[in-house]
Parts: structure tokens; C-alpha cells; sequence
């Protein structure tokens, strides 16, 4: 099975109906879940970008992590839905892993290389 389609059976088994006993409960864990997971995306994206400051590396191939901050579905998912936030919690944990990834590609980045001067890169002779 591929990814997608591994990712997509595991949001499909999320999405039952919820009440009982537990429903309140479940939906406090993944609010807190959620708030949670966005903390540390924002904390991965700031360090992130610190570190690739660093570098020398300019702030627009970083953006990207930002965007995903932005749109992270800690802020704007509800736990309150038919599915007990589990929707909300998957969404998020999906979010800070692609922030990991950009964080980790921002920070693996080269750095220009500042010592070697601009007349030795150029091709022509």
C-alpha cells in the first residue's frame, strides 16, 4: 500500500460518529492535542528559521514553513466534530511532520559561500 493510500485509510477510520461515556474526554484530549502540536510547529519553524538566518540563507525559500504555521489546523479545526477531534489531531500531527521536513531541509541548506569571491564562480575566463 503507497503512502497516500495508507494516510487515507488511517483519516477513513476517524471519521465514525462520537458519543458515550468517553466523547467528552476524547474531545479535550485532541483540543489539547492540537494546541500541543501547534506549539511545537511553531517552535520547529522558529528554529527553523534562525538557524537558516545563520546561514545566510534569505527569508523567502523559508517561507514556506511559515505558510504551513499559518495554515496549521491546530487554529482553525474544531475537536467538536463527529469524529471526537480525531480529524483534528490527525490533520495536526500531518502538519508538524511537514514542518519537520521543511525545518530540516532550511536547516541542512548550504550557506553561500561568502569566502570564495564573486570573479572565481564565474564561468567566463
Amino acid at each position: 500500500m503507497t503512502l497516500p493510500g495508507a494516510w487515507l485509510v488511517w483519516m477513513a477510520t476517524a471519521g465514525w460518529a462520537c458519543s458515550g461515556p468517553g466523547a467528552a474526554r476524547a474531545m479535550a484530549w485532541s483540543e489539547w492535542g492540537g494546541w500541543g502540536l501547534l506549539a511545537l510547529t511553531a517552535g520547529l519553524v522558529l528554529a527553523a528559521n534562525l538557524r537558516a538566518r545563520r546561514l545566510g540563507i534569505g527569508r523567502r525559500p523559508m517561507a514556506a514553513g511559515w505558510i504551513v504555521l499559518v495554515a496549521h489546523p491546530g487554529i482553525w479545526l474544531a475537536a467538536s466534530e463527529s469524529d471526537c477531534g480525531a480529524g483534528r489531531l490527525q490533520s495536526s500531527l500531518l502538519f508538524t511532520i511537514l514542518a519537520a521536513f521543511l525545518g530540516i531541509w532550511g536547516m541542512l541548506r548550504r550557506a553561500p559561500d561568502d569566502h570564495v569571491p564573486s570573479d572565481e564562480r564565474s564561468p567566463r575566463p
